[in-house]
């Protein structure tokens, strides 16, 4: 498998740019190759891809809950942490 950046070459100058997927299999003597085109169909980030933890509804943590990248967590509705032990 191998992914392409059609527009420029560059794979991580701009993330809302297209890119193409290739992938190739043999099975005996047969060979089939497929690509597709995939492009983000915005350009704003989905909130889910910027935390370590996402809920649209309510986050309830009891106990300890070891976080290694922030933000902590983004929820739609509610988040009770109670006496959670959160470290990040």
């Amino acid at each position: 498998m191998s992914i392409v950046d059609e527009v420029d070459g560059n794979l991580s100058d701009d993330p809302t740019e297209p890119v193409r997927i290739y992938g190739a299999a043999n099975v005996g003597k047969t060979s089939r190759a497929y690509s597709v085109l995939a492009a983000p169909s915005s350009t704003v980030g989905m909130d889910v891809l910027r935390c370590a933890l996402y809920a649209a509804g309510n986050v309830t943590v009891s106990g300890n809950a070891v976080v290694s990248a922030g933000p902590l967590s983004s929820a739609g509705d509610d988040q009770q942490l109670g006496d959670a032990d959160l470290r990040y």
